[in-house]
């Protein structure tokens, strides 16, 4: 038998599935990424150790679930859990691929609609999206993008999306600048408010 290499070991995103189904034919399915619920409800708040002269802080090691963590890094902050367009989520460390960064969640109505997960641009792009076709199957769009650097360099990134039942997944392995990439996770429900909020936003012009 062969030897595990490190890489072997890396945590990668698992296979795609559906936690719960529906209780009715037009509520959001429960799709797990990156050991977050998303359609389903935020989870608890990260772990907190109450140190002298520090106060509440933060222990994020000792979390056995993904969690939340408040606006200014500080436990006991004015948090909306209710509706909070940007809240920082905290994955397990064995759920954090290769050249993902921070994790910020859409809440609405107390439950995940969206993450927003940064990425390390061209040093893995390659790397996650042979990742996230293993999990997601086929995109349903996929191209590149020829990207030069401020100093020249050329780069090709690829782009891709995925339309899946309840949710839609984007991938951008470089965007404003070559360190930096995004991926996107979506409910069509939080999809169509987007385009709803785009619609109104141009009106104001």
């Amino acid at each position: 038998m062969g030897t595990a290499t490190a890489a072997d070991q890396r945590p990668r995103f698992e296979p795609i599935e559906t936690i719960g189904l529906p209780a009715k034919v037009n509520q959001t399915p429960v799709f797990e990424f990156m050991g977050i619920e998303v359609g389903g409800a935020l989870g608890p708040e990260c772990p907190v150790e109450h140190l002298p002269y520090a106060g509440a802080v933060y222990k994020t090691e000792t979390a056995t679930t993904a969690c939340w963590m408040a606006s200014n890094m500080r436990s006991g902050s004015e948090t909306n859990l209710r509706n909070n367009a940007e809240l920082r989520i905290v994955p397990m460390s064995n759920k954090r691929p290769l050249g993902t960064g921070a994790v910020f969640a859409s809440v609405v109505g107390g439950k995940v609609a969206g993450l927003t997960v940064s990425t390390d641009g061209f040093v893995h792009a390659q790397e996650i999206f042979e990742q996230l076709k293993l999990k997601l199957g086929k995109p349903t769009t996929e191209d590149t993008v020829q990207v030069v650097s401020g100093v020249g360099a050329k780069f090709t990134s690829p782009r891709a999306s995925w339309d899946l039942p309840g949710v839609q997944v984007q991938f951008n392995g470089i965007v404003n600048a070559v360190n930096t990439g995004i991926i996107t996770v979506r409910t069509n429900a939080e999809k169509n408010r987007e385009q709803a909020r785009r619609l109104q936003d141009a009106k104001s012009f």
